[in-house]
């Protein structure tokens, strides 16, 4: 049983809260509360409201996903899921407590942040994203806010979490292992418009490299405030994927007088196949290595030479905590 407390913030398809074992007592010695990744009573309640979009058939889809992530023996990166249940009108998640997120922690920092803290921030998500992608899952909506870290004065309180997984589906067929069929649906859009990969505005189906190009996205967020595309309006979210392709910008960052010569990754070449398998980094923290024309090589965290084009070259960082 678990007390609802306070009230944490609320998504398209649900409210989280903060709880606590009714039994908290009696709980403190298992091995359930000693994992080390939250408070040993302290939980998170995710409810969603069963007429929700996201439960018209049953539980959550969500559901779905954390136990084909249980049944593969859990994944690096991911909250531990306590409990799934109905109560009520209301379908109740409960996992484990977490701190704050990047976005969070970004307005935290007065909207900025170094480029070593950015550096181990990618490491450390590159790593998850591997580990997520090697269960056959894409995430589809990678961003600032779903990415938390652990419990403040915790030892886990610098380790990053992956959240929401409430879009995520399957790359790979869980039958016969191989990469799932593309498809192409200009009406559908998935994940958010900010960070969302050029193939995803563009209603293509979501593989490996939509994640890794919405964490490029995200990684350049955190490090310059803002995105060259924010603020522009359309008719439809189809606008923004001919604006990646087509509009040859030269956008300036906030606070900086020099301009990124070469932003939109669609017009890279070549680009990043819709079953390509990236490959990892000869370094060694050993993590996922974006295409060569995909934005983070492109741009290399926003590491610009003193002319103001892009530099190249790889990016080796020793993460020291975020």
């Amino acid at each position: 049983m678990y007390l609802v407390e306070r009230k944490l913030g609320k998504g398209g398809f649900g409210q989280v809260y903060t709880g606590r074992r009714a039994n908290a007592s009696s709980t403190r010695g298992n091995n359930e509360a000693s994992t080390g990744t939250a408070n040993a009573t302290l939980v998170a309640l995710k409810f969603e409201h069963r007429s929700s979009k996201g439960c018209n058939y049953g539980p959550p889809y969500e559901w779905s996903v954390y136990n084909a992530f249980s049944s593969l023996g859990g994944i690096m990166g991911v909250p531990k899921v306590h409990f799934k249940g109905r109560q009520g009108e209301y379908y109740v998640m409960v996992m484990d407590l977490l701190g704050p997120s990047l976005w969070d922690t970004w307005n935290t920092n007065g909207q900025t942040m170094t480029q070593d803290m950015v550096a181990c921030i990618a490491v450390e998500a590159l790593a998850i994203l591997e580990n997520f992608h090697s269960k056959g899952f894409v995430h589809g909506d990678i961003k600032p806010e779903n990415f938390l870290l652990g419990p403040p004065g915790t030892p886990t309180e610098k380790k990053l979490y992956l959240v929401d997984l409430g879009l995520a589906t399957r790359w790979r067929d869980a039958i016969c292992s191989t990469h799932v069929d593309y498809d192409q649906r200009p009406d559908i859009f998935r994940g958010t418009v900010r960070y969302a990969s050029v193939h995803a505005h563009l209603g293509r189906t979501g593989s490996r490299r939509d994640d890794l190009e919405s964490l490029a996205y995200t990684l350049l967020f955190l490090l310059k405030g803002r995105l060259p595309w924010q603020g522009y309006q359309g008719d439809n979210k189809g606008f923004l994927g001919a604006f990646y392709t087509l509009v040859p910008i030269r956008p300036r960052w906030r606070g900086e007088r020099r301009s990124l010569r070469t932003l939109p990754v669609a017009s890279l070449r070549p680009p990043l196949a819709y079953n390509h398998r990236p490959r990892r980094l000869s370094t060694p923290t050993d993590t996922y290595e974006l295409h060569p024309d995909i934005a983070l090589y492109g741009i290399a965290l926003s590491v610009q030479k003193e002319d103001g084009d892009v530099g190249g070259g790889a990016l080796s960082v020793h993460p020291r905590g975020v």
